[in-house]
């Protein structure tokens, strides 16, 4: 029987152009469908490639814990991050990314609805490279 680990599976994902394809072309279609239909491939694609450097830039390395920052851009906002309870969560350099991304959805939800209603979407373009 043929088994993968997980790093094989993620291999895909793991260079920034393979990360983007996966993201727009595989998984927003069926998981956010909302932004996957009303913005060009070439909008989402710059915002996804975007969305992966801020997160390489707060720290995170690992595939699967950058997917879940980059939807958290999506579904709370792109700049999340600076909103209190999220804020904190990324203070915490001594967490694993793992721990991080839990401590991300673990944020209070009165909290998450005040990084909702003040999402900022120019701050999908913070990082440039």
């Amino acid at each position: 029987m043929l088994k993968m680990r997980l790093s094989q599976m993620l291999m895909h994902i793991m260079s920034e152009e393979g990360f983007v394809d996966w993201y727009v072309n595989k998984f927003m279609p069926d998981n956010l469908p909302e932004f996957h239909q009303n913005l060009s491939t070439t909008s989402l694609e710059d915002m996804v490639r975007s969305g992966r450097k801020i997160a390489i830039a707060h720290g995170f390395s690992e595939p699967d814990s950058i997917f879940h920052f980059v939807t958290l851009m999506w579904i709370v906002g792109p700049n999340f991050m600076d909103f209190a309870g999220f804020k904190e969560a990324l203070e915490h350099k001594d967490l694993s990314d793992a721990q991080c991304i839990d401590a991300l959805y673990s944020v209070d939800r009165e909290l998450a609805a005040e990084a909702i209603v003040n999402a900022d979407d120019t701050a999908w373009w913070r990082i440039q490279s």
